[in-house]
């Protein structure tokens, strides 16, 4: 049994969906990078203000803005498929460097926490989700901003 869901990405099994709706966050955060684009989406409505989501966009961002900011000893960030095609072509350009990786285990951990600790530092102007949807509204325009 099949479920398509615009704007959710994918086409997913029902009980995909199911688990990833009854699950705790703490079980979910164990698949890794495992689904993730999915998966972040599900906790990141069950706490709000504990988790952000986590996809495609999101990560290519991150990882553009290492290379427009020049950071030292830069950490690769899952590059996760996509179907948009600006970010496919930043994918395919990202796989070409030899950054460390982040650990699987972790990255969505780091990921997040640095999330919160932006919106701490706004002093609570902006929530995680704003914080999100600045890097994947910005993905397209960031992963053109590298040579």
């Amino acid at each position: 049994d099949l479920v398509r869901s615009r704007g959710l990405g994918d086409v997913y099994k029902r009980q995909t969906l199911e688990y990833y709706a009854i699950a705790n966050p703490t079980l979910l955060l164990s698949l890794k990078e495992k689904g993730i684009a999915s998966w972040s989406k599900s906790i990141s409505v069950v706490e709000p203000d504990r988790y952000a989501i986590f996809d495609a966009r999101v990560s290519s961002a991150i990882n553009s803005l290492q290379i427009i900011y020049e950071v030292d000893n830069p950490k690769m960030f899952p590059i996760l498929p996509s179907r948009n095609g600006v970010i496919k072509i930043a994918n395919e350009r990202l796989k070409k460097l030899h950054w460390q990786k982040q650990d699987k285990k972790i990255f969505y951990q780091s990921y997040n926490n640095m999330l919160i600790d932006i919106v701490a530092n706004l002093g609570g102007k902006v929530t995680l989700q704003m914080a999100e949807m600045v890097l994947f509204s910005r993905a397209e325009i960031l992963a053109n901003q590298w040579p």
